[in-house]
C-alpha cells in the first residue's frame, strides 16, 4: 500500500489563515474509509510557529517571493542557500518517508514553495506529486502540468479524483476520462471536467491534533477554531468573483451538520466553528433553522463566517446571536450606489441598509470585518470619498475593516465579457510561470491606463486602510489591552498571526 500524505504548504505573512484548511481533512477520512492510510502535513503552520517571533526568522519564507530566483530554481540553476530552505521545509513534513504527496493550493503565493518542494522530491527521491485544492479550481492552471516533476493536476473535489489516483498508481485502475483529473501524456496535456462530490456524503473532516496544538498556541487565549462547510455555491453572482462558476447551490442536511459539529467539538475540544462557505445566508430559511437547531440542542460554541447584508433582519440577527453566532464577514465592497451598480452587487446595494445592519450586528454581540474593494473600472474620486465617510460614520460599529484594489480575476464576469464593462485586458504571454500574476492586468477604454490606475489604486489602499486603523483599529487595541494588559506584548514580540484574535478577547 502506498503511503500518501496531504500536504497544506507554506503561505507568505500576509496571508492570515488562523485555522486548519478544510479540504486536506476530508480527503483524509474519505481515503481512511477506502483503505489508503493517509496522514496530513500542515507545514504553514509548523512555519509560523517556528517564526513566530519577530525577530527571529528559523524559515526564511522571502526568498520564495523573489520571482527570478525561483524561476531560476526551476530551470535548473544552481542554488544551495535556496535548496537548503526548501529542505527546511521537507523535513517539517518527513515528506521523504511517503511515496504519494498531495498539495492542497490556497492562495496563489504557495504555488512557489510548491513547485520548489516537488522539484526536490521527485527529482532525488522519485516521490509522485499531485496538486489539487481551491485556487486550482477557481483558474486555469494547467500549465502547472508542464514541470516534469507533476505527475496529476485535480481540479474541483478531490475525494473520488484523488482516490483514481491512487489505485492508477498501484496499477488498478485508469485515469483516462476521470472528472477532475489532469495529466500530462506523450507532450500533450489531457483535461477533462471538474470534479463534484455531493455535500450530504462528505465525510466529516480529521485533523492532525499536533498541527490544532500549534494553532491553539499561535491564536490568543488558547482560540481553537475548526472550519466546516455548510453550502457550496452563492446565489449572487458579483461582477468581480471567480469562486463559482454559476449561482446555484447545495447545502447539507441538518441532521448531518449537527451529528458533525458534536462529533468534531467533543473530539479537537474546539472552541469555534468556521463556516466555509461564500454566503452564510445563501437560503434565509436554512439558517434559521440552523441556527434554532443549535440553542434546541444545547450546543456551545462560537462561530461565523462570510455572510451578505441581506435578509439579515433584526430577527434573523438575534437568532444567529442566541445560537453562538460571533464573527460575520462582510463584502461592503463600495458605499458608492452607483459602483456597486457597477459591480453588479445584488446582496444589497442600498448604502443605507449596510449602515443599520451593522448596527443591529453589533447591538446583539456579533463582530465585524468588513472589505472595500477600490479602483474597480471608472472609479472617481466621489465613489472613494462616500468609502471614507462610510467608515467614519460606521466605525464604532465595526471590529475590524481592510481596503484592498480591484483585481481582476480569471472567470469573473467583468474576465468574461470585458467589453460590456468598457476595459481592455492585457494578454500575458505564453509562461508556465504565470502563477506569479494573480489577476491580470487591463486599461480603461475611456480612462486610465494600468500604470496610472494601479498607481492610484495603491494610494488609496494605504489611506483608506490608514483611516481604518485610526477609527477602528486603534480603539480595539485599547479595549483589548484593558481586558489582557499582556496583549500588546504579545502581539509585539510574537509575530502577528492572527487578526481573528479580537472576535474573542
Amino acid at each position: 500500500m502506498l503511503k500518501t500524505i496531504i500536504v497544506t504548504p507554506p503561505m507568505p505573512d500576509w496571508v492570515i489563515c488562523p485555522l486548519p484548511l478544510l479540504g486536506p481533512s476530508i480527503l483524509k477520512t474519505f481515503l481512511d474509509e477506502k483503505g489508503y492510510k493517509t496522514d496530513l502535513a500542515d507545514i504553514s503552520i509548523r512555519v509560523r510557529y517556528l517564526n513566530r517571533f519577530s525577530l527571529r526568522k528559523i524559515i526564511k519564507l522571502e526568498l520564495f517571493k523573489d520571482r527570478e530566483r525561483i524561476i531560476n530554481f526551476l530551470k535548473d540553476h544552481q542554488d544551495d542557500y535556496l535548496k537548503k530552505e526548501i529542505t527546511k521545509l521537507i523535513n517539517l513534513g518527513n515528506l521523504t518517508n511517503y511515496d504519494v504527496i498531495g498539495f492542497s493550493l490556497y492562495d496563489n503565493s504557495s504555488i512557489a514553495f510548491v513547485l520548489c518542494i516537488a522539484k526536490i522530491l521527485k527529482e532525488e527521491y522519485g516521490k509522485k506529486i499531485v496538486l489539487g485544492g481551491p485556487i486550482v479550481s477557481r483558474s486555469d492552471f494547467t500549465d502547472l502540468l508542464n514541470f516534469d516533476f507533476i505527475d496529476f493536476l485535480i481540479v474541483g473535489d478531490g475525494e473520488e479524483p484523488l482516490l483514481k489516483v491512487l489505485n492508477y498508481f498501484e496499477g488498478k485502475g485508469t485515469i483516462e476520462n476521470c472528472d477532475g483529473i489532469f495529466y500530462r501524456k506523450a507532450g500533450k496535456i489531457h483535461t477533462a471536467k471538474p470534479s463534484i462530490f455531493s455535500l450530504e456524503n462528505k465525510s466529516i473532516p480529521t485533523f492532525n491534533t499536533e498541527d490544532l496544538k500549534l494553532y491553539r498556541k499561535l491564536n490568543q487565549n488558547g482560540l481553537l477554531i475548526i472550519p466546516y462547510l455548510l453550502t457550496r455555491g452563492c446565489r449572487f453572482k458579483c461582477a468581480f468573483c471567480s469562486e463559482y462558476e454559476n449561482t446555484s447551490f447545495r447545502y447539507a442536511l441538518i441532521e448531518k451538520v449537527i451529528s458533525d459539529i458534536k462529533n468534531l467539538l467533543s473530539t479537537y475540544h474546539a472552541n469555534s466553528i468556521y463556516f466555509a462557505e461564500a454566503n452564510l445566508n445563501n437560503d434565509h430559511k436554512y439558517l434559521i433553522e440552523f441556527s434554532k437547531r443549535i440553542i434546541r440542542e444545547g450546543l456551545k460554541f462560537s462561530w461565523g463566517g462570510f455572510c451578505t447584508i441581506d435578509s439579515l433582519d433584526e430577527n434573523t440577527i438575534k437568532i444567529m446571536a442566541k445560537s453562538g453566532c460571533r464573527y460575520v464577514l462582510l463584502g461592503i465592497e463600495s458605499a458608492s450606489e452607483p459602483m456597486l451598480k457597477k459591480m453588479q452587487i445584488r446582496k444589497a446595494s442600498d448604502v443605507e441598509k449596510f449602515k443599520g445592519t451593522l448596527k443591529l450586528l453589533n447591538k446583539h454581540g456579533i463582530r465585524v470585518h468588513y472589505l472595500f474593494v477600490v479602483e474597480f473600472p471608472y472609479e472617481t474620486n466621489e465613489d472613494f470619498r462616500k468609502d471614507i465617510d462610510f467608515i467614519n460614520e460606521t466605525a464604532k460599529y465595526t471590529t475590524t475593516a481592510a481596503g484592498c484594489i480591484f483585481e481582476l480575476l480569471e472567470n469573473s464576469i467583468i474576465f468574461l465579457v470585458p467589453k460590456t464593462f468598457d476595459i481592455q485586458i492585457r494578454q500575458k504571454g505564453a509562461s508556465r510561470y504565470n502563477f506569479f500574476d494573480r489577476f491580470w492586468e487591463f486599461d480603461e477604454t475611456s480612462g486610465l491606463k494600468w500604470e496610472d490606475k494601479y498607481k492610484r489604486g495603491r494610494i488609496k489602499v494605504e489611506l483608506i486602510n490608514k483611516i481604518i486603523f485610526n477609527k477602528i483599529e486603534s480603539r480595539l487595541i485599547f479595549k483589548s489591552f484593558i481586558k489582557d494588559p499582556l496583549y500588546l506584548i504579545k502581539k509585539k514580540i510574537s509575530h502577528p498571526y492572527t487578526s481573528y484574535d479580537v472576535y474573542f478577547i
